[in-house]
């Protein structure tokens, strides 16, 4: 979604579902998911509350004492309606998930503990060597019969996994 994004700059960037918006400090940015015309427009992603909710579970999850040395999320906070902010990162370089399948294997495992199926996210380089994994607005929700469900309402039979 936010490919082009360059958190160095004070560009604003714009992606399907969203903004990603500078604050006065340097180390925030403000997220802001667009909003929809009306109760009959179906939403194709999470709002804004549960995507904040859903990277501060992978803030948690994707730390060093659970294994993690690559990968991480930026940090969370302050869900709004329409708009959170979070922890700018650098995404001048993107990264592939066979570059950190090991990573995202036991995310993925721990994410399916959760009944959560990780989708549609990016992976960008940071100066410091590891990986950031932004934008959870498509995760999707494991179901019991194996398949799992988008926010959109689609369900999907046989998921295929990035690795």
């Amino acid at each position: 979604m936010y490919a082009a994004y360059k958190s160095l700059t004070t560009d604003t960037m714009e992606g399907a579902c969203g903004k990603i918006l500078d604050t006065d400090d340097k180390a925030v940015v403000i997220k802001r998911v667009h909003r929809h015309k009306g109760p009959h427009t179906r939403t194709s992603s999470h709002r804004a509350p549960a995507q904040c909710r859903i990277q501060q579970w992978a803030h948690g999850i994707l730390t060093p004492k659970n294994g993690f040395k690559k990968l991480f999320v930026p940090r969370a906070w302050n869900p709004e309606q329409h708009q959170y902010k979070m922890e700018r990162i650098d995404c001048l370089v993107a990264v592939k998930h066979s570059d950190v399948a090991g990573e995202l294997k036991m995310f993925y495992a721990m994410a399916a503990q959760e009944n959560i199926f990780p989708c549609d996210y990016e992976l960008y380089k940071q100066q410091d060597g590891r990986v950031a994994m932004i934008d959870f607005d498509k995760f999707a929700e494991w179901r019991e019969d194996g398949s799992v469900l988008f926010p959109w309402g689609q369900v999907l039979e046989n998921p295929l996994l990035p690795f």
